[in-house]
């Protein structure tokens, strides 16, 4: 949803729908009419549409997605929604319109090859360098556990760092961005989150 043009429901709701069918009546598309729909082309195609929606977190809570969360509850379509805290914490929210309906896949950590291709391909294809390449693979591993998310966010922080001056990462630079307020308040939210206060005092204890 990252390239919707608008936050609009009905706006939205178009995006989705011309996505599978971009015929000139859905291009008049209101996100009310969106179950009605997806219930359509359930018809066409002989079974429900599987929607695969990624970057939903500004969209999760909207008028557009409980009409969606609608349509799957009667079985028009099957959700697989990707996104980041927004969703995540939309999803556990007891007055959600999805409640009950989805389930919470977690990413399991990558292989070595993987990660350090997540992490490396895109600083090498914006041009920038990469000094003591294995010092500075070996830092990331540790510190993320090759967990995708992880390594995706050290990579963000990375390249901010270099496009505002340097332009060569090594481990100097992997260090500063480790030692970022930015990174410790990623790191630490879930564990001052937590609302069991003695599992809280037993995370922030192992954090420190």
């Amino acid at each position: 949803l990252m390239r919707c043009p608008s936050k609009n429901d009905d706006e939205v709701a178009r995006f989705i729908i011309n996505s599978i069918d971009s015929s000139h009546k859905n291009h008049r598309l209101t996100c009310d009419r969106l179950e009605v729909t997806l219930g359509s082309l359930k018809e066409r195609y002989d079974g429900p549409v599987s929607l695969l929606l990624d970057e939903v977190d500004e969209f999760v809570g909207s008028t557009a997605f409980q009409y969606l969360s609608q349509a799957a509850k009667n079985d028009r379509c099957r959700l697989l929604l990707g996104g980041k805290g927004s969703l995540l914490k939309k999803m556990l929210e007891e007055s959600n319109p999805f409640q009950c309906r989805v389930h919470l896949l977690r990413l399991e950590p990558l292989d070595e090859t993987e990660a350090i291709n997540l992490l490396f391909g895109p600083i090498r294809d914006l041009g920038f360098d990469i000094r003591d390449a294995n010092n500075v693979r070996d830092a990331i591993l540790r510190w993320t556990g090759k967990l995708p998310h992880l390594v995706q966010f050290y990579g963000h922080r990375l390249c901010e760092l270099m496009v505002d001056g340097r332009r060569t990462l090594d481990v100097a630079l992997v260090e500063q961005a480790r030692d970022a307020l930015e990174t410790f308040t990623y790191f630490s939210d879930p564990l001052f989150k937590a609302k069991d206060p003695k599992l809280r005092f037993i995370e922030i204890g192992r954090a420190s």
